[in-house]
């Protein structure tokens, strides 16, 4: 059915030893159970920073996003359609 699961990607990431430096999580926030995986993050972060970038993503969204980028040192980056449709002219030039 599509969309955004990233919790089963979390604690696999997260059994690595030794653990990563940095995890970069891109999606476009289409998550139909919401953005789950919070509590392993919250549970399991260590040292790992979590870069999270959201791409023409729904304002409700970008708030989880930001938060994980937050509470981990990592940084949140929003890349709005308008960018992305720009970004495709460019490489088809």
């Amino acid at each position: 059915d599509g969309g955004t699961r990233p919790l089963s990607g979390f604690e696999q990431v997260f059994k690595l030893r030794p653990p990563p430096d940095a995890i970069y999580f891109m999606t476009d926030g289409a998550a139909p159970d919401g953005l789950k995986g919070m509590e392993i993050i919250k549970n399991n972060r260590g040292r790992t920073k979590i870069y999270t970038i959201a791409y023409g993503t729904p304002e409700k969204a970008k708030v989880p996003l930001q938060e994980i980028a937050a509470m981990t040192g990592g940084k949140f980056k929003f890349v709005s359609n308008d960018q992305i449709k720009n970004m495709e002219k460019k490489i088809k030039k």
